[in-house]
């Protein structure tokens, strides 16, 4: 049994099956949390929080198998879920960035990019509101490159599209693969770096932006 991201590599491994896992339910998010690989007293209190209320309220997010470990150490750095929900996605980015791969012991998954924490932040969220103002919330690879070629002019920062692309779907998992379509690893992240992109716009621009 192999455990990963969707990719195209699996499609030539014609003796594998490919199974897609459900969502979790109440009792599936605890028994997965009391499973990772983190400190025993956040678990505690963030599995008794889950039970209390914190399920229903991000049901969403965690359900989902990975949505939920980024919960977890968004939990382990303030030890609460922010109610503001731009702290929590503020944090959740940081985690997803910096964090995720710490679960993993001395494992670090290599970015192809030298892009800083707020770079990336700056290309996904002009990435972002290209694909939210068309509606568009699943795209091909050679689509995605495209909003990221045009983002590359909106940010004013230099990289190479196709080794963002690989970075956002692999390192930081802002984006999942699922067959031949790219989307959002939750639809909430395009929503938030679209909001993230008109805040940080200039003030003459950003009532134009809002409608």
């Amino acid at each position: 049994m192999v455990s990963s991201r969707p990719d195209q590599e699996f499609a030539g491994w014609s003796q594998f099956s490919v199974f897609k896992a459900k969502a979790l339910t109440l009792s599936q998010a605890c028994s997965l949390v009391d499973k990772l690989p983190y400190d025993e007293e956040l678990k505690t209190k963030f599995i008794g929080d889950i039970k209390d209320g914190l399920f229903e309220k991000h049901q969403s997010f965690l359900s989902n198998p990975l949505l939920l470990s980024i919960m977890l150490l968004t939990y382990g750095h303030s030890a609460d879920i922010p109610n503001k929900l731009s702290i929590f996605y503020n944090q959740a980015y940081e985690a997803l960035f910096q964090r995720h791969d710490a679960m993993k012991g001395a494992y670090q998954r290599d970015k192809l990019t030298n892009l800083d924490i707020q770079d990336f932040a700056r290309i996904f969220s002009a990435f972002s509101v290209q694909t939210y103002d068309k509606r568009i919330f699943s795209f091909s690879s050679s689509d995605a490159i495209k909003f990221l070629e045009k983002s590359k002019n909106i940010v004013n920062v230099k990289f190479d599209p196709q080794a963002y692309l690989t970075d956002a779907l692999q390192a930081v998992c802002l984006l999942v693969e699922e067959g031949l379509f790219i989307t959002f690893s939750h639809r909430s992240f395009q929503e938030f770096f679209t909001a993230k992109f008109i805040n940080d716009s200039k003030p003459e621009n950003q009532k134009k932006l809002i409608n």
